[in-house]
């Protein structure tokens, strides 16, 4: 018969082992560094990154700190400028958001934003231009980042149906993500096999639709977003991968 110090050693190694398979099973790595043109009806508008910066301690817990940069250039920016930033901190095991930070800068306005997210009392403590109240939250919540992140791990297959929420702007979103089916796209990085993925976003309560998107993921396990197209005011942005770095450079 086992003694109990041997099961509690079996069980303990069997909590790691499924801990480091969590981690090494992300298709995406600490120091990927994803590039993008960004066009508007078809004219050059600016330029995008997705960057896995770093891995960090929130408050105890292990969390990867993704990085997203908008910028417009010159050919709009006399009706029209952006420069957005927004650095989210999410959990290494569930990408479920930590932190939240943004600042944007549109035109002549800018506007800052920090969220912290608590699960167990299930609020944001948001903040945006010094003013801070309390958001009540679902147990689970991404980010319009992390929400990429955490599509990328799941086993998505045609005709299937997601849904999850999402924290944007101090609102938070319902969407409902389809996968279409698969489409050969080229971009500027290559010509690739894809998921065709839609997504279209409801605010919370309200029944208010927000936008749709399109995402284009490769048709393979790093499922890469090479194409974004997304609906806006002024029509579809189109964003569409120029460059990859998959992984930080030793």
């Amino acid at each position: 018969m086992k003694s109990k110090g041997n099961i509690s050693g079996a069980v303990f190694f069997l909590i790691c082992t499924l801990a480091a398979l969590s981690v090494f099973a992300d298709p995406f790595k600490v120091g990927e560094r994803l590039e993008y043109r960004l066009s508007w009806g078809g004219i050059p508008a600016g330029r995008s990154v997705l960057e896995v910066v770093d891995m960090v301690d929130v408050k105890g817990a292990r969390a990867y700190h993704l990085l997203s940069r908008v910028s417009s250039n010159d050919a709009i920016a006399t009706f029209y400028s952006l420069n957005d930033r927004i650095d989210t901190y999410v959990a290494t095991d569930d990408l479920r958001t930590l932190k939240y930070v943004a600042l944007t800068k549109e035109n002549s306005r800018v506007r800052d934003e920090i969220a912290f997210f608590d699960y167990k009392k299930g609020e944001i403590k948001y903040k945006k231009r010094g003013k801070e109240k309390i958001i009540s939250i679902p147990p689970d919540l991404y980010d319009s980042i992390s929400s990429f992140y955490y599509l990328r791990r799941l086993p998505l297959k045609a005709g299937e149906k997601v849904f999850i929420n999402t924290f944007s702007g101090g609102r938070i979103y319902e969407n409902t993500i389809q996968v279409m089916g698969r489409e050969k796209v080229s971009v500027r990085w290559g010509t690739f096999e894809t998921l065709k993925v839609f997504i279209r976003a409801v605010e919370r309560g309200k029944g208010k639709k927000k936008g749709e998107s399109y995402l284009w993921l490769t048709d393979d396990e790093r499922k890469l977003p090479v194409k974004i197209k997304t609906k806006s005011n002024f029509g579809y942005i189109v964003s569409e991968l120029e460059r990859a770095v998959t992984s930080r450079e030793k």
